[in-house]
């Protein structure tokens, strides 16, 4: 299935949640050897009541995006990743026209239509020791197989927890990456120490 027919699947259920009228932002992948995948949410920032335009996931081409800013910096926290060597992709690739923190549709839509299509085509493309790297709480909540197991971000971080392939739909280790600036890696060093020693075990 193309990414497409999933958005106009989605159209005919969520209506006027789906924001059509751009292309779908490209993915980032490295030239090198991919070490890890990298996850955002969705595409969606709204301002003036519309989503801004996005060429590339995160605007990751762009030195100076606002949106790939914290994670390029907890990225070069982990020992041996750079831009060259991961994945970047969105799970939800369509544009919304609320914001994540404000769609309550947006787990149901991420669970049901996109992690399903994006495991796939992941699984098509990479080991399945190739971890994923969570830049918002929102991707683990989606993700869980037991939607009811609750894990607030301090205690992943303190207690450097990651979660196992066999608790999730991506059935791939998945560790939070969060862009949140209260989670910043510069501020966890056992956890972030934590990530790297598990990246060379895969």
């Amino acid at each position: 299935m193309k990414p497409n027919k999933v958005i106009g699947r989605l159209v005919s259920k969520y209506g006027s949640l789906i924001w059509t009228k751009y292309q779908i932002p490209s993915a980032h992948l490295g030239e090198g050897q991919i070490k890890a995948i990298i996850l955002g949410a969705d595409p969606t920032h709204i301002v003036d009541g519309r989503p801004i335009q996005m060429t590339s996931v995160f605007e990751i081409r762009d030195e100076k995006s606002p949106y790939w800013r914290g994670i390029n910096r907890n990225l070069h926290c982990i020992n041996g990743l750079t831009k060259s060597n991961v994945f970047v992709q969105n799970v939800c690739r369509n544009y919304f026209t609320k914001e994540t923190s404000k769609n309550n549709k947006w787990l149901e839509i991420a669970r049901e239509f996109w992690i399903p299509f994006l495991s796939e085509e992941l699984n098509s493309r990479f080991s399945e020791n190739i971890p994923i790297l969570m830049t918002t709480e929102f991707i683990l909540k989606a993700a869980l197989i037991d939607s009811k197991i609750r894990m607030d971000a301090f205690s992943i971080y303190s207690e450097c927890k990651s979660f196992p392939k066999e608790e999730n739909l991506f059935n791939r280790e998945l560790f939070a990456f969060y862009r949140h600036p209260n989670y910043s890696l510069i501020k966890w060093d056992v956890y972030r120490n934590f990530i790297s020693t598990r990246l060379y075990m895969h």
